[in-house]
C-alpha cells in the first residue's frame, strides 16, 4: 500500500494562502449609478448586478468554509498519525 505523507508546514502554508486570497477577494458592490431611464434593460442590468454580488459573496463564504474544514480534517489526520506512531513505538 502506498504511503500518504503529509508535510504539515506545506499544507498549512497552502491553506493560509487560500484563506488570505479568499479574504482579500473584494465582493463589495461599487454601486454604480446610472442616469434615470425608463428602459427595461437598465432594470435588468441592475437585477443581474445584484444577483452577481450575491453569488460571489456566497462563493467567497464557501471558499472560507471549505478552507476551514480542510484545515480541521488535515489537523485530525496529523494527530491520528502521531497517535499511531506513538502506539507503534
Amino acid at each position: 500500500m502506498a504511503e500518504i505523507k503529509i508535510v504539515e508546514d506545506q499544507v498549512k502554508s497552502v491553506l493560509d494562502d487560500i484563506k488570505g486570497k479568499t479574504e482579500g477577494f473584494d465582493v463589495s458592490n461599487p454601486n454604480i449609478s446610472f442616469k434615470q431611464s425608463r428602459l427595461d434593460a437598465l432594470n435588468e442590468l441592475l437585477d443581474i448586478e445584484q444577483k452577481y454580488y450575491k453569488v460571489i459573496t456566497q462563493y467567497k463564504d464557501l471558499l472560507l468554509k471549505t478552507e476551514n474544514e480542510m484545515r480541521t480534517q488535515i489537523e485530525k489526520l496529523i494527530e491520528k498519525d502521531r497517535e499511531l506512531a506513538e502506539q507503534i513505538k
